[in-house]
């Protein structure tokens, strides 16, 4: 029997004109062992190239996911295969296109313990990236240490968010320059899953949002979507569900940060407990909306962007706001934008991460490390004016989170996405139990 290797990618890929090439083996006879965290990422090559990786699997089940961040417009293609003992190609899978954005997920069956071997072809614009990870049963249950959570919901098929028991689904979308794909676990029984899809924002402004019951080998096999530039727009559709036992379904969707996309599901398939309400915001009474509401314009007075999403308040801050260039002390200038952002975390009662940000432009080597500081900057800030410091922590994401590109379509500079790239958001965790902040 041959023996088959599989290979797993993330959900998310992140990519600038400064990527490093990781050195990955082009050769079948020395392939490139995959590191502990079943993560293999880097930067398209400048023409389509084949690389070889090598895993020690168990029998059970890869789980798999790959994806790539590339170029409005350019030709790029991601495929996975697996090798059997001849070298031959077996069971394969690819994403492929000209859209900026593109993942898919899928499991294989492992039979036998051993080192397996998996070919990863890849093509695009050296401004864009691909990431891999692997995981599942074959891998001793591994779970890749991307951090793969936005906004409250999860990006990774590893570790789907579990849909609550009323059965609603909701968030801000992402940016209207990206696209973001969630994944959920349903227990549903024998029945039929009927659900509901729909989204609210501006008019003029592009919004897509697809909905997909996977199948057992993490593909997508049933789905429905919709899209468009009208102010609002929904649908609906049933799924059969054959046996009870845990399914997946993944959402993916796009359009800018001020609206917001719902799905509901029920059915006989899935009771669900609670009142399903796609907008909660509009039950909230008058006293709170303004009071929320002058809050927010006090924020933005204060040169502070809000980000309101399902248990996530975002506090996004632009680094030129903050930095000078280079540095990672706050300047004397941003004194009153970080006071206003104490004082709203004080009033808050919740605990709050910092994340620092920066541009695509220059190594990794130099981007994770100044986001870092920057982070931890702003964190000092805050707990020397009142927050209380078990209340609030720091990170650096480097260059890996973008929320507009880097570049321009035909691979030009973009300096105002660049700008909006280079920020710290505070993010407020508002489904997490109050305790005191200040102190």
């Amino acid at each position: 029997m041959c023996r088959l290797f599989v290979f797993a990618v993330a959900a998310m890929v992140i990519v600038s004109a400064s990527w490093a090439q990781a050195g990955f083996s082009t050769s079948i006879i020395k392939p490139t062992p995959v590191g502990a965290n079943g993560v293999i990422s880097d930067a398209f090559p400048a023409a389509e190239t084949t690389y070889y990786f090598t895993v020690d699997a168990q029998p059970g089940t890869l789980l798999t996911q790959i994806s790539y961040q590339g170029r409005e417009g350019a030709d790029q293609a991601l495929e996975f295969a697996l090798l059997n003992e001849s070298g031959k190609k077996g069971e394969w899978y690819w994403i492929h296109g000209s859209g900026a954005v593109e993942e898919a997920t899928r499991s294989f069956p492992i039979d036998k313990k051993g080192r397996q071997v998996v070919s990863l072809t890849v093509k695009g614009p050296e401004t864009g990236g691909f990431r891999v990870e692997l995981g599942g049963s074959a891998l001793n249950g591994t779970v890749t240490n991307a951090q793969q959570v936005h906004n409250g919901l999860s990006r990774s098929i590893f570790t789907p968010t579990p849909v609550a028991e009323t059965g609603v689904i909701a968030g801000a979308l992402p940016g209207t320059n990206t696209k973001a794909t969630y994944y959920f676990v349903i227990r549903p029984k024998a029945g039929d899953l009927l659900t509901q899809i729909s989204y609210k924002g501006r008019k003029g402004a592009r919004k897509e949002l697809t909905l997909q019951l996977l199948d057992t080998d993490a593909r997508g096999a049933d789905w429905y979507w919709i899209h468009g530039s009208d102010p609002q727009e929904e649908s609906t559709r049933s799924f059969p569900i054959d046996n009870s036992g845990e399914k997946l379904l993944r959402v993916t969707v796009q359009g800018p940060e001020s609206d917001r996309f719902c799905v509901l599901l029920g059915g006989t398939a899935l009771p669900t407990n609670g009142d399903q309400d796609c907008w909660p915001a509009a039950q909230s009474g008058a006293g709170k909306r303004q009071t929320e509401n002058t809050a927010t314009t006090d924020l933005r007075a204060a040169k502070i962007d809000v980000v309101e999403s399902k248990c996530e308040q975002r506090l996004r801050i632009g680094a030129d706001v903050l930095f000078d260039f280079d540095k990672s002390e706050t300047r004397r200038e941003a004194a009153p934008t970080l006071d206003a952002a104490a004082k709203h975390l004080r009033a808050s009662q919740h605990a709050a991460r910092v994340e620092g940000h920066t541009d695509g432009k220059g190594a990794d080597a130099y981007n994770q490390p100044l986001s870092e500081k920057r982070a931890a900057s702003v964190r000092n800030y805050l707990v020397q004016h009142g927050v209380a410091s078990d209340r609030i922590t720091s990170m650096g994401f480097g260059k890996t989170r973008p929320i507009s590109a880097n570049t321009n379509s035909d691979g030009s500079d973009n300096p105002e996405g660049r700008q909006q790239n280079r920020r710290v958001e505070l993010v407020i965790d508002t489904c997490a139990q109050t305790a005191s902040v200040g102190r």
